[in-house]
């Protein structure tokens, strides 16, 4: 990571393309889902969000994404996650990778009680919560309003049918649109 102290830089974390590739390997090493090329989106979109700007994201597991995204930037990360169904051995790791950073933060809930207290704008949502459409919805719903006309929405597992009703429901809705689909992840923008 390459920091600057001009003006118009400062609060932005500058990285190579060697540096992205780098962090997103590092975050490789957890186990997960999320394809390399996906982590580099991930990556290049968490790079974009200033200091004292907010990353959120829904589903953490072990902290793949969350690391790749938190390598990238110095931006404060958010995770929402319960952890419940059998993933107490998920926190655990989640919280052992992601230790080493000071700028990311558990929110230890259930994203659909998460969204009733949530009131900070968001520059970056990535949505990996439940796929049931009902589960999709309410993070997609629930968070995008917070997200203003220049941050982004990804949205994982676009494939799953419910995942992306949910999702197309809300660019239709609000006037969002795909801007890059990376393997089973979509960006949005408006």
């Amino acid at each position: 990571m390459v920091g600057h102290d001009d003006d118009w830089l400062h609060g932005w974390c500058i990285l190579t393309n060697e540096e992205m590739e780098r962090a997103v390997d590092k975050a490789r090493e957890i186990p997960g889902w999320t394809m390399r090329s996906e982590l580099l989106v991930l990556a290049r979109l968490a790079s974009q969000v200033r200091e004292g700007g907010l990353i959120l994201e829904i589903g953490g597991l072990r902290g793949r994404s969350t690391v790749a995204m938190a390598l990238c930037t110095m931006a404060r990360v958010f995770v929402v996650d319960s952890f419940v169904e059998g993933h107490a051995t998920a926190m655990l790791d989640w919280l052992s990778n992601t230790q080493p950073f000071s700028h990311v933060m558990l929110w230890r809930l259930d994203s659909r009680a998460a969204v009733k207290r949530w009131r900070l704008p968001i520059d970056l949502l990535f949505v990996d919560g439940g796929h049931s459409y009902e589960e999709a919805h309410s993070d997609i719903f629930g968070f995008g309003p917070y997200v203003p006309s220049k941050g982004h929405i990804v949205v994982h597992d676009w494939g799953t049918p419910d995942v992306k009703r949910a999702a197309t429901e809300w660019m239709e809705a609000y006037g969002w649109q795909v801007c890059e689909q990376v393997g089973d992840l979509i960006v949005l923008r408006r």
